[in-house]
């Protein structure tokens, strides 16, 4: 399928034309939810979910033994050792500084727009609700997702390095769109997927946490209607996140923005 064609049409409008079938369609939305982490299908275009569902079909996901943080602290580490770099914690950002080029990456529009003094036009923030769990025991289910619920678990020891020795670690977690975290609705899918309270050894709840800064949205053009990277306005100054550009979701969507934003400063300069 071309998934550029899709880009005008929402999910739950990728759905209906697709199936007749009311089952069918909750699948579709509930592949949605697992692909975009966005329980938004009356707003979300459908090319998103149909580029994830072609790159994950071909590719898989990637996880990292260890978890994501040492890519960050092996990239910091690079940056040191050329001597060249200087890298600022806990430092506010309160205005764009003065250098030949700048890439303002500080996750959210709304965090850009703050910098910048100019407004984006995008989509709302997709939220999950998260709970990690270590055990001392496998679950009866290395994976579930829910049709009419929106929720979702999974095994990620499986795929990487992610837990102690003897013990594995799940993940479980409920989209949001616009309703408002339920524990109890996680309990009792934690339950019902054959997890006791006396296998858990570790417990991290994220309550709300937003898993995408801005969805695309159909009403944009999808994909194809989101920021440029030089949608600043200013001369040298570029932005880059998970809301940027035309390329990818989510993660994809960040590194595609940030080295679109240096082939743009190395060709200026």
């Amino acid at each position: 399928m071309d998934a550029i064609a899709f880009g005008a049409m929402t999910v739950s409008e990728f759905a209906e034309r697709t199936s007749p079938s009311p089952r069918v369609r909750a699948f579709l939305s509930a592949l949605a939810r697992l692909n975009t982490y966005a329980d938004l299908p009356e707003q979300l275009s459908a090319d998103a979910l149909i580029l994830q569902v072609q790159l994950t079909a071909r590719k898989g996901v990637l996880y990292l033994d260890g978890g994501w943080n040492q890519l960050v602290s092996a990239l910091c580490n690079c940056l040191k050792e050329t001597g060249r770099a200087t890298i600022l914690t806990e430092s506010a950002v309160k205005s764009i500084p003065d250098a030949p080029a700048v890439v303002v990456a500080l996750g959210s529009p709304q965090q850009t727009s703050t910098i910048l003094g100019r407004a984006f036009d995008v989509g709302p923030p997709a939220f999950v609700s998260c709970v990690d769990l270590g055990l001392s025991a496998a679950a009866k289910s290395d994976f579930a997702l829910g049709i009419d619920q929106p929720m979702y678990l999974s095994k990620h020891s499986t795929a990487a390095g992610l837990a102690p020795s003897g013990t594995t670690l799940y993940s479980v977690a409920q989209y949001l769109g616009a309703d408002e975290p339920d524990p109890l609705t996680i309990d009792r899918f934690i339950a019902a997927n054959g997890i006791s309270d006396a296998d858990v050894v570790m417990r991290r709840k994220l309550h709300r946490m937003k898993a995408c800064s801005a969805i695309p949205l159909a009403a944009a053009g999808g994909l194809a209607g989101r920021p440029r990277i030089t949608a600043t306005g200013l001369n040298n100054v570029f932005i880059a996140g998970d809301w940027v550009g035309p390329e990818g979701l989510l993660a994809d969507a960040s590194v595609a923005s940030g080295l679109a934003a240096a082939d743009a400063i190395l060709a200026n300069r």
